[in-house]
């Protein structure tokens, strides 16, 4: 791995970070590609794509829980939960179009959240011409057209089964209106900000809107992380990323945040690694990795090279998720 594949490589970093900060030797833990965990491979061609469907279903878990209505991140007085907060941020952007015709793209689909979404934004009154969803999971295609095209209908969904990082906002097509695209579920963790900000610039044209969602670092501390990771979809996740490896897991997954260094100075990154035994050696592997910023480190994350400006920001209850929307000079 040469020098610039090491700097863009953040599974790479955070496993020398917790060779550093954690009980763990760096020499112990193995990684695998963020793509490599979605994507499919030989394995899935031998074995059938239940291995993949599993892998969508348990991040889709994850995101029912958030808008399942029941206070989660909401303040003391229960006011913007999850949900709540989106319904907030989808009631801004039908103000903020003013009346232009719509173009939904998703990257890393996911259908609860967006579900919940688009249906406000149609009863807004916004007038949403197509929905297209952009994954690299082809087993995500199937439980996004259940999910949407009741919503918007069927001759408005589309879908790419593609990395994000070989597409462009060409890609796409021509829209003669306004394009919201969107990524959430805490996707943009998952890349280094220099990474995550050219990944964005290639995928979005002048006068887009990008809507982001962001697990924050905050003063209410790292309990909220911790929590979140311990959840029974978290856990499943790890699991199934260790099989699809090749690899027998040998317990449960461990949660660790360590700090790694970036462009925007430090910025803390929660791991999960599970343990594994190779022959007679114990080892791990790093199932998940996610910048954690704190509410500046997000907004300097995109604002960095003046390619976007940011137009509002909501806020969870217990300030520990952001929905950042931006406009693209």
């Amino acid at each position: 791995m040469n020098g610039t594949e090491y700097e863009d490589n953040l599974e790479v970093i955070v496993r020398d970070s917790l060779g550093c900060f954690t009980p763990l030797s760096a020499d112990q833990i193995d990684t695998v590609s963020n793509a490599s965990k979605y994507s499919i491979s030989e394995n899935d061609r031998d074995a059938g794509s239940s291995s993949l469907e599993d892998v969508f279903g348990y991040m889709a878990a994850l995101n029912k829980m958030a808008v399942s209505g029941n206070g989660i991140c909401a303040d003391r007085s229960g006011n913007a939960s999850l949900h709540d907060s989106l319904i907030s941020t989808a009631d801004y952007i039908s103000h903020k179009v003013n009346g232009a015709s719509v173009r939904y793209i998703e990257i890393g689909p996911e259908p609860y959240k967006t579900e919940l979404i688009i249906k406000r934004l149609i009863g807004n009154g916004v007038d949403l011409t197509s929905y297209i969803g952009l994954d690299i999971n082809p087993e995500s295609e199937k439980a996004m057209r259940l999910a949407l095209e009741p919503v918007v209908g069927k001759q408005r969904f589309s879908y790419k089964i593609n990395d994000y990082n070989e597409l462009q906002s060409s890609s796409f097509g021509f829209h003669d209106g306004i394009t919201v695209v969107t990524m959430m579920g805490f996707q943009e963790g998952n890349e280094l900000p220099r990474k995550m900000l050219r990944i964005l610039k290639k995928l979005t044209s002048k006068g887009d809107l990008l809507l982001s969602e962001m697990q924050l670092s905050s003063l209410a501390g790292w309990k909220p992380i911790i929590d979140f990771y311990s959840l029974q979809p978290m856990k499943q996740f790890s699991q199934k990323i260790c099989e699809r490896a090749q690899l027998k897991p040998a317990g449960q997954h461990r949660i660790f945040l360590t700090p790694i260094e970036t462009e925007l100075g430090p910025v803390m990154t929660a791991a999960t690694v599970i343990p594994y035994k190779l022959f007679d050696h114990h080892r791990y592997l790093l199932t998940n990795c996610c910048l954690k910023y704190t509410k500046d480190k997000f907004r300097a994350a995109r604002q960095k090279e003046n390619d976007f400006q940011i137009v509002k920001e909501f806020f969870s209850g217990d300030q520990t998720v952001a929905y950042q929307l931006t406009l693209r000079n």
